[in-house]
């Protein structure tokens, strides 16, 4: 099957799971095209983009230079007068369909721009909410072909819709064809929202759980526990919590905690850690490729991942790099948010504290550091929960038997449609 990614930017180092499953549709045999409206600006890449190619199947959208609405309107003008004959008649007729309301959807344009003629797909795959918005509207302009599955995560269910009103996915929720939201939690706000219940069905990120070695690890010892946390330096990732709840660790226990990735909050937390006296304890490692999170994974004792609710009402979805620890037998503790419960079991995969309570976090991460046999029970059974509902292999495969029933939905749909036409006498009906 011909099977397109539509994305907001590409590659991103912080979203491997779209990463993952692009390469695991690849390998059970499909076409994969990606269409991304930007660039990445990091200048890294996963070794899964070059061992997959993937940047050999990326369109990017069209440029739009220009200050404000209306540059970017002339800057469209001239895209439509730099089309060949067919091309000009049809983004022409598309940027007036876009204009109706008086409000120009330029990021459409923008990849109507890039795709004409226009694409058939098999299959088109929205990550997030808003991507699901567009590949709907590039539909409606006639530019994409093939039914539109979207996924939804975090920020798309919770500071976006804050942002923009209960009703920001009406319009998808009406032309869209499947609604994949990754936990429990987030079906129940889309039903809420409006979404039809029988094009809604829950379906988790996964991860390559073969590729990630399961590590007993060993209680004892002289050495410091070595904490560590794989996360996006933003704030509902909650790592200003764990730096504090260390403050409270380090009077009675011998600890290292390595922090790694990248973002906005980096300075923040790097003058809070000097505040308060850790900077012998704590290491920014940076934003580092898989290859290398894996490894530092593997040599760690206990993860932490204490995320919280950010001020701008952005939540989390379930982190993948709490799959990615517990299929290493990692021992986990993060917090009763979003959907972290329905990954984490508090008390048999790992343990729970409470949303932004520094002294709930610190009291769990010392149960782990006082009962390492404990933490290794914990960690064997996160392997097994990993295996059975977050394995991207078995996840992959049920995707495509969506895709094939998408299919034979539309099949059915047009065959209804001829048979309606003949029997009206080949009028409209």
């Amino acid at each position: 099957m011909r099977i397109a990614f539509l994305v907001s930017e590409f590659p991103v180092l912080s979203e491997t799971f779209v990463l993952n499953q692009m390469a695991s549709l690849i390998e059970l045999g499909h076409e994969v095209e990606i269409l991304s409206e930007n660039a990445s600006s990091s200048g890294r890449n996963h070794d899964v983009v070059r061992r997959y190619h993937l940047m050999d199947k990326v369109t990017y959208s069209a440029a739009m230079p220009g200050k404000g609405v209306a540059g970017r309107l002339w800057s469209a003008t001239r895209a439509v007068a730099s089309c060949p004959p067919g091309s000009r008649r049809k983004l022409a007729g598309i940027l007036s369909w876009l204009m109706r309301g008086g409000r120009p959807k330029l990021r459409v344009l923008r990849f109507a721009t890039a795709l004409l003629p226009g694409r058939r797909y098999d299959a088109v795959i929205c990550h997030f909410g808003p991507n699901g918005a567009t590949a709907v509207s590039l539909r409606q302009a006639g530019i994409l072909k093939g039914p539109i599955l979207t996924y939804f995560h975090g920020w798309d269910m919770s500071s976006h819709i804050r942002a923009n009103g209960p009703e920001v996915y009406r319009g998808l929720f009406a032309a869209g064809d499947l609604f994949l939201p990754i936990s429990d939690r987030w079906r129940k706000k889309l039903l809420d929202l409006g979404c039809e219940p029988a094009r809604t069905r829950v379906h988790h990120m996964g991860i390559p759980v073969s590729r990630f070695q399961y590590v007993s690890r060993q209680s004892g010892g002289q050495k410091p526990v070595r904490l560590i946390s794989v996360a996006r330096l933003i704030e509902k990732k909650g790592i200003e919590i764990a730096i504090r709840a260390l403050a409270y660790l380090v009077q009675r226990h011998r600890i290292t905690y390595t922090i790694v990735g990248d973002g906005p909050m980096r300075a923040h937390l790097a003058a809070l850690v000097h505040e308060l006296g850790l900077a012998n304890s704590i290491v920014f490692a940076g934003a580092l490729p898989q290859q290398e999170v894996v490894r530092l994974l593997g040599e760690s004792d206990i993860l932490i991942a204490p995320s919280i609710t950010a001020g701008n009402g952005d939540e989390e979805g379930i982190p993948v790099a709490l799959m990615e620890a517990m299929a290493t037998g990692l021992p986990v503790v993060s917090s009763r948010h979003s959907g972290i419960p329905e990954l984490v079991e508090d008390g048999i995969g790992g343990l729970l504290a409470e949303e932004g309570n520094v002294e709930s976090l610190a009291g769990k991460i010392a149960l782990l550091l006082e009962s390492p046999a404990r933490g290794q029970e914990m960690g064997a059974a996160a392997r097994k929960k990993v295996e059975r509902e977050f394995n991207l292999e078995a996840l992959s495969a049920e995707l495509i038997d969506m895709i094939k029933g998408l299919a034979l939905e539309h099949s059915g749909a047009a065959s209804s449609q001829i048979q309606s036409y003949a029997g009206s006498g080949g009028h409209n009906v």
